[in-house]
């Protein structure tokens, strides 16, 4: 069972795990749907704060900045992706019959 996907960063462990609960709230503080998502560091600020918010209540925006500005956007982008596609709504769409 995936438990999310881990990564270590500013002396500390975090927990990015994208359940349909996380997608739901990106996508209300974006203001738009995921499909209609564009590249940009505000949706992408968005949707990390979102999936860390499982593992990691009290997250705020600035802690996701300060975790991006460390890590970068091409590390992060990766740890992304990752998630994204271990998530259950995403991995149960695409697993074979």
């Amino acid at each position: 069972m995936n438990t999310g996907t881990k990564f270590t960063t500013l002396d500390r462990e975090y927990t990015l795990y994208f359940d349909n609960r996380a997608f739901r709230v990106a996508e209300k503080a974006m203001g738009h749907s995921l499909a209609a998502m564009a590249d940009g560091i505000g949706n992408l600020t968005l949707l990390l704060q979102a999936g860390l918010s499982r593992h990691h209540p009290s997250i705020t925006l600035e802690n996701v900045d300060d975790i991006i500005d460390d890590l970068g956007y091409e590390k992060m982008t990766e740890i992304l992706g990752e998630a994204m596609v271990a998530s259950p709504p995403l991995r149960n769409r695409t697993s074979p019959a």
